[in-house]
């Protein structure tokens, strides 16, 4: 499994706030590479958004599962028999 290095403020954001924006917040946190692909994925509903007002943030809770940041360890894989 490939460990991705999450900027500081990313990390901070995500740990402190109930909903973060698509981008820059959850989609670099993701690994999108730019704002549409981020919004694109929001849209196709691959990264869950809330609607707030005009707003759609992604839930942060939703965030630190995906990322394994709430102390939880990644699933096991079996080994083949």
């Amino acid at each position: 499994m490939r460990k991705i290095q999450l900027d500081p403020d990313i990390l901070t954001a995500i740990n402190t706030q109930m909903v973060v924006p698509i981008w820059p917040v959850a989609g670099k946190a993701l690994g999108y590479g730019t704002r549409s692909a981020a919004y694109a994925a929001a849209k196709l509903g691959h990264i869950p958004t809330v609607q707030l007002g005009h707003r759609r943030p992604v839930p942060t809770a939703w965030l630190r599962k995906v990322l394994y940041l709430d102390n939880d360890p990644p699933p096991r894989r079996r080994p083949r028999t």
